[in-house]
């Protein structure tokens, strides 16, 4: 992700997901739509999907009508970024037209109110 291309949404509700409350979450929608490539270190050059930052709120608000067992080594992981422990949840929905899709957040230990959306993809 971009710092320069990271957006902010303020949610209509605060969510508990992962057991601390979420009041924002924090994505880079080129990012989400054209995927990373390691290699050059910047985004890649294909779409792979076309969401709007509304697409992303409403994947992550979708935990307003089920709860998940986030378990590390399942569905969850350590891991620090710049220095600074987070969690790291996964988890798969469906989008729009029904397709499979892949979610990545990232969690602060520290809990702030923020989540940040890493990625959204097909598997």
């Amino acid at each position: 992700m971009k710092a320069e291309n990271k957006q902010t949404q303020v949610l209509t509700e605060a969510i508990i997901f992962d057991h601390q409350l979420i009041q924002r979450i924090t994505f880079d929608l080129i990012h989400i739509n054209q995927g990373w490539d390691d290699e050059k270190h910047d985004y890649a050059n294909r779409n792979r999907s076309s969401y709007t930052a509304a697409d992303i709120v409403d994947f992550f608000e979708q935990f307003k009508y089920f709860s998940v067992e986030w378990s590390i080594g399942s569905n969850k992981e350590n891991i620090k970024i710049k220095g600074v422990p987070h969690f790291r949840d996964f988890w798969e929905t469906t989008d729009e037209n029904g397709d499979t899709v892949r979610v990545v957040l990232d969690l602060p230990h520290k809990v702030t109110g923020d989540g940040i959306i890493v990625t959204v993809f097909k598997p």
